[in-house]
C-alpha cells in the first residue's frame, strides 16, 4: 500500500547561513480535503455540462489524478548544487 508524503525536509546551505526545516505536510491534508469537498458540487456540475464535448470525464477524474500524483511523490529528492550554495528538498 502506498502512502502520501507526510514530512518535507528543506535544507539550504550557503556561505552565510545553514537552514534546515522539517515541515509536517500531513497537517495540510485536512484543509485540502475540506476544499475538495466544497468544490465537489461545482466539479460535478461543470463535468456534466462538459460531458458532450469530451472534457467531462477527465474533469471528473481530476481529483483522483491529483491524488495519484501526490502519492507518487513520496521519496522525491531534489539536490541543487551551485557556486553560491546548496539546496535540498526531500519528501518523506
Amino acid at each position: 500500500m502506498s502512502l502520501p508524503p507526510t514530512i518535507m525536509r528543506l535544507r539550504i546551505k550557503n556561505k552565510k547561513n545553514n537552514v534546515s526545516l522539517w515541515l509536517p505536510i500531513f497537517l495540510a491534508y485536512p484543509l485540502v480535503l475540506a476544499i475538495g469537498l466544497v468544490l465537489l458540487p461545482l466539479v460535478l456540475l461543470v463535468s456534466l455540462v462538459a460531458w458532450p464535448s469530451g472534457y467531462g470525464r477527465p474533469l471528473l477524474l481530476s481529483g483522483f489524478y491529483f491524488a495519484r500524483i501526490v502519492w507518487a511523490m513520496r521519496g522525491l529528492e531534489v539536490d541543487i548544487h551551485d557556486e553560491s550554495g546548496d539546496f535540498t528538498f526531500y519528501l518523506k
